[in-house]
């Protein structure tokens, strides 16, 4: 088996500044959320106009990630994932910022510049105190837990059905729900039919 030889342009290529590692799906969302943009306030305006850094703050964590870390997947409207805006957020204030006309109104420095390893050695300290912490609630342990619910259903609606088909078994009094079944399926009640004299 031969080894194709390197193209001699290989070794200039790989030191200098990549676009393959940035995902083309992504790009191309931004892309789309940037064009929103240009129509509305023209394209490019804000390389002319420059931004403040606290619009943009606003736009991008309190409106976008917050409604995204909420639930929400898309913007209304846009149509667009809140994620996606947000990056185009992050994309126009990094370019006014390279461009030196952004306006910096970010509150003054904070006193301790170590504030956030502080906080980590808390974070430390708590998970240490609670070596088996209880399991998060999250919209995928939600999804698990209906899911792990549905399947209990449908066996005892199954179980049920087949006890209601034997013989020795007669439906007793008005049609009722399963416990857990929430009203997803329906079911009767029932009893054994016993001897005489039992």
């Amino acid at each position: 088996m031969t080894t194709k030889a390197s193209n001699p342009k290989d070794a200039l290529g790989i030191a200098k500044v990549p676009a393959s590692t940035i995902p083309t799906q992504v790009l191309g969302e931004v892309g789309l959320a940037m064009l929103e943009g240009a129509l509305k306030y023209g394209r490019h305006n804000y390389r002319v106009a420059g931004v403040r850094a606290s619009v943009y703050y606003d736009a991008v964590v309190a409106r976008h990630l917050a409604a995204w870390w909420e639930g929400e997947d898309i913007d209304p409207e846009s149509g667009l994932s809140h994620v996606t805006k947000a990056i185009a957020g992050l994309v126009v204030l990094r370019d006014s910022m390279l461009q030196g006309n952004w306006v910096d109104d970010r509150p003054p420095k904070a006193a301790d510049p170590e504030w956030i390893q502080k906080l980590n050695e808390k974070v430390a300290e708590l998970l240490a105190k609670y070596p088996e912490p209880k399991p998060a609630n999250t919209e995928l342990s939600c999804r698990q837990q209906e899911d792990s619910e549905m399947e209990q259903i449908l066996y005892d609606d199954a179980e049920m059905e087949r006890i209601l088909n034997e013989p020795d078994f007669r439906r007793e009094g008005p049609c009722r729900r399963l416990p857990n079944c929430k009203g997803i399926c329906p079911c009767a009640s029932y009893e054994r039919l016993t001897s005489p004299g039992e």
